[in-house]
Formats: structure tokens, C-alpha cells, sequence
């Protein structure tokens, strides 16, 4: 054991970064970046808390103090809530590569224009004694010992996820350009490709057929043409009804045909494409009409589904 691991132990006993303070509570409170930052200011936090800033002999020195607020709070927190955390960071980034040399551009995207930030410090500290003496804080429950126990992950949403550290990792951050919606997206596509695809069989069609046959013919109203019940249902609605009824049929038998409580076109459509080629092994020139057909049954499923939902709402 060094002479200086007890001082550095001591300091992250005491005190916890401003990232992986507001990381953590964005993260535990499912909020932004930029709104945690918001709601502190609101509070009055630059007020009420002081930074703290340490030199490579962990010596600590306050922060300044300006009209009775912590500076380092209050430029920090002005750039971060102007568009977010995700966009202030691609800014220091941007700048970083331009006076390294390197080509910056690919930052470029992720914020509105250089004009509008300026670089500002921000490796200072919070001590977490004083942090539990706020009511405010004091009602979020968090136990800030475990802030710097996580690898955050931000978003250009400016939403926060993380990860927990591995043993040995001392520090990292996470910067992702799409928001976490399009992650969880990601994920469920390659949680999908190893999820065996459910076949179609002539058995699975013809309990379609034998089903849309013993319904009544039914037309939903539309707004500029009126049907009665006794007229005769046209072609093309015929058609819809057929695939709207085979669509509630795969989704019954399998979950991969469904997306929250319905069916799932893009799976069904994918599934139909797949059938034609590898089982059937449809030469191409016949395939014509097989392909991009998730719009139509998406809007076959809309139209028809007024039809089904009283029998088959406690199956999907």
C-alpha cells in the first residue's frame, strides 16, 4: 500500500464527481440530463451546495463563490440544460479533435452551432455529507456511495442508462448518437434473429379461411361513403378482410406475430416473404407483389379489426 492511497481513498469517501452525481440521479429517477440540471437550479442548488476542486495531491479547495453561488455549478449547469448533457459533450469533444488536429466534423450533428457554448469546468466535486443535508435531495432516497459504482451511457435524447462497472474499471462514460428508444429497438431486432421464425403451412391457411368464412360479412362506415349491412362486400374489401383475418390468426399462434396486444405486420410480412423463397422457392419473376407488403396488412388490420375484437380480444 502507497503512501497516497488512503488520501485518495479517503476523497471518494467523501465526495462524488458532478457527472456521476447527476448521471446517477438522471439514471435512478429515469430523467434527463438536462432537466435533473433544471431542477437542482430550480431548487436554488448553486445556492445551497459548493464545488469542490482537487489537485493531483488530492489536496481540496472550494470552489468560487459569486453573489452567494457556486460558479463552477452555475456555468456547468447553464451549458448543460441550454440542449442537453448528450449535445454540450459532443461541443468539448468537437473542439478537442479541432485543436488536436483531428477531424471534428462527425460531431458537428450532434449540436446546434459552436456560437451558442463555450468551454467551462467541470471536473469538480460534490461533498456528499452536504448533500444529505438537503431536503430535496434527502427525498430522492439515493445512497451516493453508489455513483461511481456505474459506466453511464448518454443518449441524444439526452436520457442516461448504465451499466455496472467491471471489476478493475476505474472510470468511463458511454456516448451514443440515438436516443434510447432506438437502442431498445436495436435490441429487440437482434434479440429477434435468434428467434426461430414460426413457418406458414396450408393447414395454418385453410383455419383461416374456415374462420373468416363463418363470419358475417361486415363493412366498417367510412365518413364519405355509406354502405348497408345487406350490400355486397366489394372484391378489394374481401381481400383486406382475408388478410386482416390471417394476420389475427398468426398472431394468435405465435408471439413472435405480435407487437404489444396486436398483430405484428413487419414479422408477418418478413415470415410470407420467407416462405415463398426458401420453402416454396418461388423463382423471382413470380415474387412480384410478395415484398413490401407491411403497409398493406398494418392498414388491412386497422380497418378490420372492429370485426374481431369482441371474440378474439382475450386471445391477443
Amino acid at each position: 500500500m502507497s503512501l497516497m492511497d488512503k488520501p485518495k481513498t479517503d476523497f471518494y469517501k467523501e465526495y462524488v464527481s458532478i457527472k456521476d452525481f447527476l448521471f446517477y440521479v438522471a439514471f435512478t429517477q429515469k430523467e434527463t440530463v438536462s432537466d435533473v440540471a433544471s431542477w437542482l437550479l430550480y431548487n436554488a442548488f448553486s445556492k445551497d451546495i459548493t464545488s469542490y476542486e482537487i489537485d493531483r495531491h488530492y489536496r481540496v479547495f472550494k470552489g468560487k463563490i459569486k453573489s452567494g453561488a457556486d460558479k463552477n455549478i452555475e456555468r456547468f449547469f447553464e451549458q448543460i440544460t441550454f440542449d442537453g448533457y448528450h449535445a454540450y459533450h459532443a461541443y468539448v469533444c468537437f473542439i478537442r479533435d479541432k485543436e488536436d488536429g483531428i477531424d471534428s466534423s462527425h460531431w458537428k450533428d450532434s449540436f446546434i452551432n459552436e456560437d451558442y457554448y463555450k468551454l467551462v469546468y467541470s471536473n469538480f466535486y460534490l461533498n456528499k455529507a452536504e448533500l444529505y443535508e438537503l431536503d430535496y435531495i434527502k427525498g430522492l432516497n439515493l445512497n451516493f456511495d453508489q455513483a461511481s459504482d456505474y459506466i453511464y451511457h448518454t443518449y441524444s435524447c439526452d436520457g442516461i442508462d448504465a451499466t455496472v462497472k467491471p471489476e478493475g474499471v476505474s472510470s468511463g462514460t458511454g456516448w451514443h448518437p440515438i436516443t434510447l428508444q432506438q437502442k431498445k429497438i436495436n435490441l429487440a431486432k437482434e434479440r429477434d434473429k435468434d428467434v426461430p421464425q414460426p413457418k406458414l403451412s396450408l393447414e395454418t391457411l385453410n383455419k383461416a379461411i374456415d374462420l373468416i368464412a363463418s363470419m358475417p360479412n361486415e363493412i366498417p362506415q367510412k365518413e364519405a361513403l355509406t354502405k348497408t349491412i345487406n350490400e355486397e362486400v366489394s372484391s378489394r374489401s374481401q381481400d383486406k378482410k382475408l388478410i386482416a383475418m390471417l394476420a389475427i390468426l398468426l398472431a394468435q399462434k405465435s408471439n413472435v406475430f405480435q407487437v404489444g396486444n396486436r398483430p405484428n405486420a413487419t414479422q408477418i410480412n418478413e415470415a410470407i416473404v420467407n416462405l415463398a423463397q426458401q420453402e416454396l422457392q418461388v423463382i423471382d419473376d413470380d415474387m412480384f407483389g410478395l415484398k413490401g407488403n407491411t403497409a398493406k396488412i398494418s392498414n388491412a388490420i386497422k380497418e378490420y379489426s372492429h370485426i374481431i375484437k369482441n371474440k378474439l380480444k382475450d386471445e391477443l
